[in-house]
């Protein structure tokens, strides 16, 4: 009797799959007398005009912006201040260098404790 009513299941979820697939597949057909819409489309884009690309990039070279210090242009002194402590606190390439060679020795020294040692004594 359970198998008989799986069968059913089974059936009844394929018919209501098969049904669904058909109402959806219903939803995106047109009617028969379809006419499509005229749209108005211009030849041709418009684009902007030379000159404003050349008068932003006077302006622009006639800044000169420092690749160095860029966010002094924002006037900014939390900026300014935030931007000189992190300078101050940061390490340089060479320190960082010595640091990580550090820790690598340390490494070293830390594995060493896992080989196997040898111990003379004399009695």
């Amino acid at each position: 009797m359970i198998i008989f009513k799986d069968v059913i299941m089974v059936r009844s979820l394929g018919m209501c799959a098969v049904m669904g697939v058909a109402l959806l597949l219903a939803g995106c057909m047109v009617g028969p007398n379809y006419v499509r819409p005229a749209t108005k489309t211009q030849e041709q884009f418009a684009q902007p005009k030379q000159t404003e690309f050349t008068e932003a990039l006077e302006a622009a070279s006639a800044q000169r912006i420092n690749p160095v210090t860029w966010w002094a242009g924002f006037k900014d002194i939390t900026l300014n201040r935030l931007l000189a402590k992190a300078a101050s606190d940061n390490l340089s390439l060479q320190k960082a260098a010595v640091r990580i060679a550090q820790a690598l020795a340390q490494l070293g020294v830390s594995e060493a404790t896992l080989l196997p040692t040898v111990a003379l004594s004399g009695a």
